[in-house]
C-alpha cells in the first residue's frame, strides 16, 4: 500500500513527530476505513490520536479532524454513544477558541449534527444543519461542501420529522448544485444521491428512486470497487426498487 511505504519512509527520514509523518498517520484511518477494515482503522485512529495530543497538544486544531474520523468510523462500529461524546467534545472546544463561524467550528457542527440524527435526536441534528445552513456566505461560501452536507443533514431530518416533500425538494436543490460544482462520482455526490434514492421510496415515487440509485451504483463502482460494501449494498436497494416497480406496474394493468 502507498501510504504505509510514504509513511515508511518519512518514519527513517523525518522521525515519528515530524508534522508531515502526523499527516500521513492521520490519513491511514481513513485509507482502511474506505476499504471495509474498520478494527484496522480504529486501531490507527486511537494510535494516530494519542500520538497528536502528546505532540501537539490536546486542544489543538490538528486534533479534531482526526477525532472526527474516529467518530465516523465508530459510528460504522455501532459505537453512536461514543462517537457522539467525542464530537460534542470537539465542538465545545471548537467554539470556545475559534468562534461559531469559523470553518472548523462549522465542519465540527456538521459532523455532531449528522450523528444526532443517526441516533434518532433529530430536532438537535436539524438545528445544528440550519445554523450552518443560515451562515453568511462571505464567511460560508455557497458551493463550500460543508454546506451541502448541512442541507443534505437538513432533508434527513425533515424526512424522518414526516416532511418528505420538503426533504426531497432540499436533496433535489443540494445535488444540483453538488453536481455543479464536483465530479459526478465524488463522495458527496454519492451520498446525497443515497439519501434522494431512499426518501423517494417513501411518497411511493418508485421510477425516480431506482434512477437515483442506478446513478448510485455506477457511482461507487468508479469511486470504490465492484466488490465494495458501499456497491453492493447499493446494488441491493436497486433490486428491491426494481421489484417494487415490477408489482407496481402489475397493479397498474
Amino acid at each position: 500500500m502507498l501510504h504505509l511505504e510514504v509513511l515508511d519512509i518519512q518514519m527513517r527520514v523525518l522521525g515519528r513527530d515530524h508534522p508531515g509523518t502526523l499527516v500521513t498517520v492521520n490519513n491511514l484511518p481513513l485509507v482502511y476505513l474506505n476499504q471495509g477494515q474498520l478494527d484496522k482503522a480504529v486501531q490507527l485512529g486511537q494510535e494516530a490520536l494519542t500520538t497528536r495530543e502528546r505532540v501537539l497538544g490536546k486542544k489543538h486544531p490538528a486534533i479534531w479532524s482526526l477525532v472526527s474520523t474516529l467518530a465516523i468510523i465508530y459510528q460504522d462500529q455501532g459505537r453512536l454513544g461514543e462517537a457522539i461524546t467525542m464530537l460534542e467534545s470537539v465542538f465545545e472546544v471548537a467554539l470556545q477558541i475559534l468562534g461559531a463561524n469559523h470553518v472548523n467550528t462549522l465542519s465540527s457542527m456538521v459532523h455532531l449534527g449528522s450523528a444526532y440524527i443517526n441516533q434518532g435526536r433529530l430536532a438537535e441534528g436539524v438545528q445544528l444543519a440550519e445554523k450552518v445552513v443560515a451562515v453568511p456566505e462571505a464567511v460560508l461560501s455557497s458551493e463550500h461542501a460543508l454546506r451541502f452536507k448541512a442541507l443534505g443533514m437538513l432533508g434527513t431530518g425533515c424526512f424522518l420529522l414526516g416532511r418528505p416533500d420538503c426533504t426531497i425538494n432540499l436533496h433535489y436543490s443540494a445535488l444540483f448544485d453538488c453536481q455543479r460544482i464536483f465530479r459526478p462520482h465524488q463522495p458527496h455526490v454519492l451520498n446525497l444521491l443515497s439519501k434522494l434514492a431512499d426518501e423517494l421510496r417513501g411518497p411511493v415515487r418508485f421510477k425516480e428512486a431506482a434512477e437515483a440509485q442506478e446513478r448510485l451504483v455506477k457511482g461507487t463502482q468508479v469511486t470504490y470497487s465492484v466488490d465494495h460494501r458501499f456497491t453492493t449494498e447499493a446494488l441491493a436497494k436497486l433490486a428491491e426498487l426494481k421489484n417494487m416497480l415490477e408489482r407496481e406496474s402489475k397493479s397498474v394493468d
